[in-house]
């Protein structure tokens, strides 16, 4: 383990789901993640996440709680005491979503196709929405290619061949052996990519941080390795 390194530890119960993420820098540990599931029933397994607490020392502990409808969704998401609630469509798209730790409430409207078309933000409520603050609106101008996002919020998204997003805008992308991203660039700060033999990522080069990455297995473990050099 080297000096500097943050390395993390993810454990799996013998029905595969992760339980728990232990995070050391260096050899000092600074968080501990423990994942909670439903129980297993007679002919089932769930791995939905029932509740998950950080632990961070010191700095104490904070529990996040989850509730689900009969579908599958989040229908509720408890922090601190401060409850995030989620509406869905009979398509079980996402419709609404009450935020009070955030003080907003979002509204979301989709096509025919099921392509998101706005994002509408109010102040909190879990009733009648006020005024609204503002929307974000989604575009899929190309005739032949009925979901690919052309316009976010007023600014044009131009995308290869195959939908991958060369500028939305703001950024700029390369993309190489199909979906890997390569590169992105903007206003002079580019950020580079690299990847294994099997496509997970095993670099990040921004000008300000050069991150490493390195998974290993060990049992019902993986280890995820993150080195950031002096």
């Amino acid at each position: 383990m080297l000096p500097g390194s943050i390395n993390q530890y993810w454990e799996y119960d013998g029905y595969g789901r992760n339980y728990e993420i232990r995070t050391l820098l260096g050899e000092k540990q600074v968080l501990k993640t423990t994942l909670y599931h439903e129980v297993p029933g007679t002919n089932y397994v769930s791995t939905r996440v029932i509740s998950w607490k950080n632990e961070t020392g010191a700095s104490g502990t904070r529990q996040f709680d989850y509730a689900y409808d009969s579908s599958g969704n989040i229908i509720m998401m408890r922090i601190g005491g401060k409850s995030t609630m989620y509406q869905y469509n009979g398509l079980q798209q996402l419709t609404r979503e009450d935020n009070q730790a955030a003080g907003k409430t979002w509204e979301y409207t989709y096509d025919a196709g099921g392509n998101i078309l706005t994002k509408t933000e109010y102040a909190y409520t879990i009733g009648t929405p006020g005024t609204a603050q503002k929307t974000i609106t989604y575009k899929y101008g190309d005739s032949q290619w009925r979901d690919l996002l052309t316009e976010y919020n007023g600014k044009t998204v131009t995308s290869d061949a195959i939908g991958n997003i060369k500028n939305d805008g703001i950024w700029n992308y390369t993309w190489e052996h199909g979906r890997q991203l390569a590169s992105q660039t903007k206003s002079g700060t580019r950020i580079a990519y690299s990847y294994d033999a099997n496509g997970s990522k095993k670099s990040h080069y921004h000008p300000d941080v050069n991150d490493r990455y390195r998974k290993t297995p060990h049992g019902a473990s993986m280890h995820d390795h993150y080195y950031y050099p002096d």
